[in-house]
């Protein structure tokens, strides 16, 4: 494991994981909610490496998490 996967903090980002609510990934750029109630938008340079810290630090991604909803929804009225 690389030093950015470990840390809380990502190089070039102003916010610890501690500070994360969760996120959503666009095409452009990540959306993410943080503790305080705002929503930021970060444009990282290693798109990967920095969904790859947010994961590490189990930081919940809304897309993944509607997915399971919507999947899990469709199990129970499929019954």
């Amino acid at each position: 494991m690389n030093n950015t996967l470990a840390g809380i903090s990502f190089p070039g980002f102003d916010y610890a994981a501690t500070e994360i609510i969760r996120f959503k990934e666009t095409i452009e750029f990540f959306s993410i909610m943080l503790k305080d109630g705002h929503v930021i938008h970060y444009s990282p340079a290693d798109i990967s490496s920095f969904r790859n810290w947010l994961l590490h630090n189990a930081i919940p991604d809304v897309a993944a998490s509607c997915a399971e909803q919507l999947i899990t929804t469709i199990r129970h009225l499929s019954v």
